[in-house]
Protein backbone atom coordinates (compact mmCIF):
# COMPACT_ATOMS: atom_id res chain seq x y z
CA UNK A 1 0.00 0.00 0.00
CA UNK A 2 2.75 2.53 1.07
CA UNK A 3 4.76 1.67 -2.53
CA UNK A 4 1.31 2.39 -4.03
CA UNK A 5 0.93 5.76 -2.46
CA UNK A 6 4.81 6.69 -3.26
CA UNK A 7 4.21 5.71 -7.16
CA UNK A 8 1.17 8.30 -6.97
CA UNK A 9 2.88 10.65 -5.24
CA UNK A 10 6.01 10.62 -7.48
CA UNK A 11 3.31 10.66 -10.84
CA UNK A 12 1.71 13.31 -9.61
CA UNK A 13 4.66 15.68 -9.05
CA UNK A 14 6.30 14.25 -12.66
CA UNK A 15 2.88 15.61 -14.22
CA UNK A 16 2.92 18.70 -11.96
CA UNK A 17 6.82 19.24 -12.94
CA UNK A 18 6.78 20.15 -16.66
CA UNK A 19 3.85 22.47 -15.77
CA UNK A 20 5.92 24.39 -13.29
CA UNK A 21 9.17 24.17 -14.54
CA UNK A 22 8.71 27.71 -16.36
CA UNK A 23 7.71 29.65 -13.56
CA UNK A 24 10.88 31.72 -12.33
CA UNK A 25 11.98 30.38 -9.40
CA UNK A 26 12.43 33.48 -6.46
CA UNK A 27 13.98 34.04 -3.45
CA UNK A 28 11.26 32.26 -1.28
CA UNK A 29 11.81 29.01 -3.67
CA UNK A 30 15.19 29.18 -2.56
CA UNK A 31 14.63 30.31 1.33
CA UNK A 32 12.07 27.26 1.17
CA UNK A 33 14.47 24.55 0.09
CA UNK A 34 16.96 25.21 2.51
CA UNK A 35 14.35 25.80 5.88
CA UNK A 36 13.02 22.05 4.83
CA UNK A 37 16.22 20.47 3.59
CA UNK A 38 17.77 19.49 7.03
CA UNK A 39 14.60 18.44 8.62
CA UNK A 40 13.47 16.47 5.12
CA UNK A 41 16.37 14.67 4.71
CA UNK A 42 16.76 13.80 8.28
CA UNK A 43 13.50 12.59 8.32
CA UNK A 44 14.00 10.35 5.18
CA UNK A 45 17.04 8.78 7.20
CA UNK A 46 15.14 8.08 9.91
CA UNK A 47 12.76 6.56 7.57
CA UNK A 48 15.18 4.43 5.57
CA UNK A 49 16.77 3.19 8.62
CA UNK A 50 13.54 2.36 10.37
CA UNK A 51 10.85 1.39 8.47
CA UNK A 52 8.25 0.11 10.41
CA UNK A 53 7.94 3.96 11.12
CA UNK A 54 7.99 5.16 7.93
CA UNK A 55 5.00 6.85 7.64
CA UNK A 56 5.01 8.54 11.26
CA UNK A 57 8.77 10.40 9.74
CA UNK A 58 7.47 11.04 6.37
CA UNK A 59 4.29 12.19 7.95
CA UNK A 60 6.24 14.75 10.54
CA UNK A 61 8.38 15.81 7.26
CA UNK A 62 5.09 16.95 5.30
CA UNK A 63 3.96 18.61 8.17
CA UNK A 64 7.07 20.49 8.40
CA UNK A 65 7.41 21.49 4.92
CA UNK A 66 3.64 22.56 5.16
CA UNK A 67 4.27 24.33 8.01
CA UNK A 68 7.11 26.30 6.07
CA UNK A 69 5.04 26.78 3.27
CA UNK A 70 2.20 28.40 5.18
CA UNK A 71 4.89 30.67 7.21
CA UNK A 72 6.60 31.77 3.75
CA UNK A 73 2.77 32.80 2.68
CA UNK A 74 2.77 35.25 5.61
CA UNK A 75 6.02 36.52 5.43
CA UNK A 76 5.44 37.31 1.34
CA UNK A 77 2.79 40.23 2.23
CA UNK A 78 5.72 41.80 4.18
CA UNK A 79 8.64 40.83 3.19
CA UNK A 80 9.13 41.97 -0.89
CA UNK A 81 12.09 40.62 -1.78
CA UNK A 82 10.99 36.84 -1.65
CA UNK A 83 9.73 37.40 -4.78
CA UNK A 84 12.80 38.64 -6.41
CA UNK A 85 14.10 36.00 -9.16
CA UNK A 86 16.74 33.83 -8.21
CA UNK A 87 19.96 33.30 -10.78
CA UNK A 88 19.70 29.79 -11.84
CA UNK A 89 23.39 28.81 -10.35
CA UNK A 90 22.16 29.23 -7.41
CA UNK A 91 19.38 27.25 -7.12
CA UNK A 92 21.57 24.16 -8.72
CA UNK A 93 24.34 25.05 -5.98
CA UNK A 94 21.11 24.25 -3.39
CA UNK A 95 19.97 21.47 -5.58
CA UNK A 96 23.64 19.81 -5.62
CA UNK A 97 24.06 20.40 -1.68
CA UNK A 98 20.73 18.64 -1.05
CA UNK A 99 21.72 15.63 -3.01
CA UNK A 100 24.83 15.39 -0.34
CA UNK A 101 23.67 13.16 2.57
CA UNK A 102 25.05 11.35 5.49
CA UNK A 103 23.25 8.51 5.18
CA UNK A 104 26.34 6.32 4.74
CA UNK A 105 27.83 7.15 7.37
CA UNK A 106 25.97 7.13 10.57
CA UNK A 107 22.93 4.94 11.86
CA UNK A 108 20.48 6.82 13.45
CA UNK A 109 18.90 5.13 16.17
CA UNK A 110 14.70 5.12 16.73
CA UNK A 111 14.99 7.81 19.70
CA UNK A 112 17.29 9.82 17.71
CA UNK A 113 14.81 9.64 15.07
CA UNK A 114 11.53 10.42 17.58
CA UNK A 115 14.09 13.01 18.98
CA UNK A 116 14.33 14.89 15.83
CA UNK A 117 10.36 15.10 15.34
CA UNK A 118 10.30 16.69 18.57
CA UNK A 119 12.88 18.54 18.00
CA UNK A 120 11.04 20.27 14.77
CA UNK A 121 7.92 20.43 15.58
CA UNK A 122 8.70 22.54 19.18
CA UNK A 123 10.03 25.06 17.05
CA UNK A 124 7.89 28.08 17.59
CA UNK A 125 6.47 29.92 14.47
CA UNK A 126 8.45 33.18 15.34
CA UNK A 127 11.88 31.44 15.36
CA UNK A 128 11.55 29.89 12.14
CA UNK A 129 10.09 33.37 10.50
CA UNK A 130 13.29 34.62 12.60
CA UNK A 131 15.36 32.56 10.68
CA UNK A 132 13.63 32.35 7.15
CA UNK A 133 13.85 36.31 7.45
CA UNK A 134 17.26 36.28 8.34
CA UNK A 135 18.16 33.73 5.53
CA UNK A 136 16.57 35.81 2.87
CA UNK A 137 18.42 38.98 3.43
CA UNK A 138 21.26 37.48 3.45
CA UNK A 139 20.83 35.52 0.30
CA UNK A 140 18.83 38.92 -0.57
CA UNK A 141 22.07 41.24 -0.09
CA UNK A 142 24.12 37.90 -1.79
CA UNK A 143 22.38 38.08 -5.20
CA UNK A 144 22.67 41.61 -5.59
CA UNK A 145 26.44 41.28 -5.32
CA UNK A 146 26.47 38.34 -7.30
CA UNK A 147 24.19 39.90 -10.46
CA UNK A 148 26.51 43.60 -10.04
CA UNK A 149 29.97 41.43 -10.06
CA UNK A 150 28.30 39.36 -13.11
CA UNK A 151 27.25 42.66 -14.53
CA UNK A 152 31.08 44.07 -14.85
CA UNK A 153 32.54 40.49 -15.91
CA UNK A 154 30.17 40.80 -18.66
CA UNK A 155 30.55 44.50 -19.25
CA UNK A 156 27.20 45.18 -18.48
CA UNK A 157 27.48 47.37 -15.69
CA UNK A 158 30.11 49.81 -15.72
CA UNK A 159 32.97 49.11 -12.70
CA UNK A 160 33.33 50.78 -9.58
Amino acid sequence: MRTLKRFGIITLLAIAAPAHADAPKTLRHLVEELAVSFPRDELRACAATHPEQAERFDASAMRFSERIHGLLNDMAAVQPALSEPVPAEFLDFQATLAAQDDTGFRTRTLQECLNRIQEFEALQDAELKAGMTQTAESLSGTIRQYRKDMGRVLGTEPSA
